[in-house]
């Protein structure tokens, strides 16, 4: 019982100095959702520094993250939803971590705070982080800075590149046509497709978290991602390391 509670007022140390988490809103609708749907999948990009096991020193066990529609606390954490996604490994004190995350089900214009906590290895949790917000809402179809300017054809970097766990690949069509993004190995063999559909002029992101068509994970290594869409065709190079 002693060790416990030196355990737990060490876990209470983590986030002493402060556990500050930034959220960024990668996809506006879910590439698997019609432009007319009230509901679709957001992916954000939370960003923070990585807490030690005790206070600023070692590294924590893992983390668990949640949103909700009301700001969430250590009062509320058990009311709000886990994030369905796998979590990475946290890293040593002090590194910079990123990580895209999948909310589910989200309403258009609703606003959704997002939360993280972690723990140390005898499994006492840490106090919540801050609260990072966004609003679920659809672009236009001229543009989400609404200018009146058509997005343009365009197949963006990938990130976090390199990447362990998953990662985002935005991509922009100027009008509506059939878009296909597949992953391809070092050796030419399609792993993965991930779109293959038709999509209205918006710019989008598609989450790849490195597993194969069969949902299997796939070895480390340097991956291709093209998109081919109205006679274009583009590729580019990711790198995926375990």
């Amino acid at each position: 019982m002693g060790y416990f509670l030196t355990r737990a007022s060490k876990c209470h140390a983590i986030f002493k100095v402060g556990f500050l988490v930034t959220a960024m809103l990668l996809a506006i609708m879910g590439p698997s959702s019609p432009a007319w749907a009230q509901v679709g999948t957001a992916h954000v990009q939370l960003q923070w520094t990585a807490p030690g096991d005790d206070g600023m020193i070692g590294t924590a066990s893992a983390y668990e993250v949640r949103y909700s529609t009301a700001p969430v606390t250590g009062a509320t954490w058990s009311q709000a939803t886990a994030i369905p996604d796998v979590l990475p490994a946290p890293k040593s004190s002090g590194s910079a971590e990123s990580f895209v995350v999948s909310v589910p089900d989200a309403l258009l214009g609703d606003t959704y705070y997002v939360a993280i906590r972690a723990r140390d290895e005898a499994f006492n949790w840490a106090p919540v982080s801050n609260n990072a917000s966004f609003v679920y809402e659809l672009g236009s179809d001229v543009g989400d800075d609404g200018d009146g300017i058509l997005p343009v054809l365009e197949l963006s970097p990938n990130y976090p590149n390199p990447f362990n766990a998953q990662t985002a690949i935005p991509f922009s069509i100027p009008s509506a046509s059939h878009v296909e993004i597949s992953i391809y190995n070092a050796v030419g063999q399609r792993v993965k497709v991930l779109v293959d559909g038709f999509y209205g002029a918006n710019t989008y992101s598609v989450i790849w978290d490195g597993t194969s068509q069969s949902g299997f994970p796939v070895a480390s290594g340097t991956y291709f991602y093209r998109m081919i869409t109205n006679g274009y065709a583009t590729t580019r190079s990711m790198t995926l390391l375990k």
